[in-house]
């Protein structure tokens, strides 16, 4: 009579080893193996935990209307100041523009301003040389690092020759030389360092050495050229606000969320190397132990 498998079904086995044995040590030393290699990998690959991010985001881009326009003309003259600030440089100065305006425009209807407008009007009977432009904004980032930033960009142009109107454009950028914490407020320049004495040239080193300086970037300048002392002096500008990166410094949970990832996915790999390893000895009698099938445990 002819016979067939009607029926298959995989026997498990287990190697049981005394506790004071060659055997019972070198299982130690592989599961100490395992739980530890992963930890060492992953230290040496940059470490289990995240030390930092970055993330993108639009931030709320306000103009603390605090400025500061100075405008050189020939190298014997004082130059033409404009400015929200009462003293530069120790000395007390009088606003002499006679218009500075600032539209504020979100073309998106996001509450978030997209497009800052300014200009300024003087009158001046000397011929211009060069503008320099101080700004100040607040960043507030809302996302995953709550986080409130005042910082000030420049706009510096030399003159080609006589002009009557200056037209600046360019994108408001703040660049992040290290990670932000959580819940920050952050002052990147003191506006009161020009009221206290330091010209701008100090003030602008200082500022650039800070974690995060802002900075007008793609700048494009056009420029009207002549000039006639019966007409007023235009410096006007657009300032377009865009996405900004942003390094923060990942709370707890967030650096359990990859640090057991990491860990978990190369303890896997590790467990089974070590399970086939152990059961090659044992198989082989490498390493001294009984058997124990399903059936004799029932």
């Amino acid at each position: 009579m002819s016979a067939f498998a009607a029926l298959s079904v995989p026997v498990t086995y287990k190697f049981k080893i005394k506790s004071l044995s060659i055997g019972s040590l070198v299982v130690f030393i592989f599961g100490l193996t395992v739980i530890l290699l992963p930890l060492i990998i992953s230290n040496q690959a940059g470490g289990l935990w995240i030390k930092n991010r970055m993330y993108i985001e639009i931030p709320r881009v306000s103009f603390t209307h605090k400025y500061l326009l100075l405008v050189e003309k020939d190298f014997h003259k004082s130059p033409l100041v404009c400015s929200s600030f009462t003293t530069y440089q120790k000395n007390r100065i009088d606003d002499e523009c006679l218009l500075f305006k600032i539209q504020e425009i979100d073309y998106n209807k996001d509450q978030q301003i997209d497009l800052l407008k300014f200009e300024a009007q003087f009158y001046s009977n000397e011929v211009l040389r060069s503008v320099t432009l101080s700004m100040y904004f607040q960043f507030d980032f809302m996302e995953v690092s709550v986080s409130n930033i005042e910082a000030s960009a420049i706009f510096d142009v030399d003159l080609p020759t006589n002009v009557q109107k200056v037209h600046m454009i360019g994108h408001l950028k703040l660049n992040s030389e290290g990670p932000i914490h959580q819940k920050t407020s952050v002052k990147v320049l003191n506006n009161e360092n020009l009221e206290l004495g330091h010209s701008l040239d100090e003030v602008l080193p200082h500022n650039s050495k800070k974690v995060f300086p802002a900075q007008f970037t793609n700048t494009n300048y056009t420029f009207q050229i002549g000039h006639s002392s019966d007409e007023p002096i235009v410096i006007s500008g657009e300032i377009f606000h865009t996405e900004q990166s942003l390094n923060y410094q990942p709370q707890i949970w967030e650096e359990l969320k990859g640090a057991w990832i990491q860990y978990f996915s190369i303890l896997a790999i590790f467990v089974y190397i070590v399970k086939h390893i152990l059961e090659f000895l044992f198989r082989k009698s490498y390493l001294k132990g009984y058997i124990v099938t399903s059936w004799h445990e029932t």
